[in-house]
């Protein structure tokens, strides 16, 4: 009789061992797995959220019309703040390294995007160069704002032309930046129509 209970005894010890160890392991593994979907899910969460912000554009990019600006005509009041959502979809054959540059059309004056008085608008936007995937869609946002102590600003209808340039430089350029002459390199442009009210 003793030696059953004995024995039994040290069986549901060795029963609680390896049930430790299954509990341990099963952790480890729940903790794994967990971190693993948490990645999936971040990847995926991001994918979806450009997806859907490229389909929630007014006049979202195409491969004829790779650059577009939303709206391409605003008028402002004298200061107010206004915004254009300038979008660009990669149509080189390959990755490429693309950054916006904003020019006063037909003086070439660029915009340096700080908001200064760079253009006869405060303008601000990114201006960092963006590593591109072929086809892949993003936007930049160019906040504008006119204040009437500037005085190219304080003329009653004052109408200003901006051309958008996304300059990009295409993998395999013989320099980094884009090169006008380099057949890697391309740019697109789109010009916006901006009329200041009093």
């Amino acid at each position: 009789m003793r030696y059953r209970r004995k024995a039994s005894k040290k069986g549901s010890l060795s029963l609680s061992m390896e049930a430790i160890v299954i509990l341990i392991l099963a952790i480890t593994l729940l903790g794994l797995g967990l971190s693993f979907m948490r990645g999936l899910f971040k990847q995926i969460g991001g994918k979806v959220a450009e997806a859907v912000s490229a389909n929630e554009l007014v006049n979202p990019p195409t491969v004829d019309n790779p650059i577009t600006v939303a709206p391409s005509e605003m008028t402002l009041r004298q200061g107010e703040d206004g915004k254009l959502v300038e979008a660009f979809l990669n149509v080189l054959t390959g990755d490429a390294e693309c950054n916006l540059r904003l020019f006063e059309a037909g003086s070439n004056r660029e915009c340096l995007g700080d908001g200064q008085t760079s253009c006869d608008i405060p303008i601000v936007y990114n201006r960092a160069k963006l590593n591109m995937k072929k086809d892949q869609i993003n936007t930049w946002t160019v906040g504008l704002s006119p204040r009437t102590n500037q005085p190219q600003v304080g003329q009653t209808g004052k109408t200003f032309i901006y051309t958008s340039r996304m300059e990009c430089d295409g993998t395999g350029s013989r320099v980094p930046g884009y090169d006008p002459s380099d057949p890697q390199d391309s740019a697109f442009s789109k010009d916006v129509v901006i009329i200041i009210k009093p």
